[in-house]
């Protein structure tokens, strides 16, 4: 930025595949060190980058169950560490955790063709939490339905 740099160093673990037949998990850490340096006058010289948490943590799945052909479902927990507001590290943005939860099933149309029928949850247990970015604040998703359908033509 104009006011110096940011140096980040960690570490990231990520786990994806499909280790049973059907059973899709995914997720990871990361470990984060976001220092500041060569800020105007080294005011804010070794402080934590604003908007970058020291750790996030993230799992879920995609499951094609077995016992219902075209029938799936997933969920996703998702945590996010504090993290500062403001380069001078004077205001923080508390840890938060999301669940979500997801249903699909697809079938096929008389035609041959496959429609997919959706329907997610996010933010299952109504967390209130607020997520940080350079310098502002954004509020996280309250509890939120879709629902959609895909086609092919």
């Amino acid at each position: 930025t104009v006011d110096g740099q940011q140096r980040n160093s960690g570490v990231e673990f990520i786990i994806f595949g499909e280790p049973l037949p059907g059973f899709k998990p995914l997720g990871g850490f990361t470990v984060l060190d976001p220092v500041l340096t060569n800020t105007a006058g080294g005011l804010n010289n070794g402080k934590t980058a604003p908007g970058a948490a020291r750790f996030q943590a993230n799992l879920g799945f995609d499951w094609n169950t077995p016992f219902l052909k075209g029938f799936g479902i997933s969920t996703r927990v998702i945590y996010t560490g504090q993290a500062y507001i403001d380069p001078a590290n004077t205001q923080v943005a508390p840890a938060w955790t999301r669940v979500d939860l997801g249903a699909r099933y697809t079938f096929e149309r008389a035609d041959g063709k496959p429609l997919t029928l959706r329907a997610n949850a996010i933010n299952v247990g109504n967390a209130n939490y607020w997520m940080a970015t350079n310098g502002f604040m954004t509020e996280g998703l309250p509890r939120t339905f879709m629902l959609s359908l895909t086609a092919d033509f």
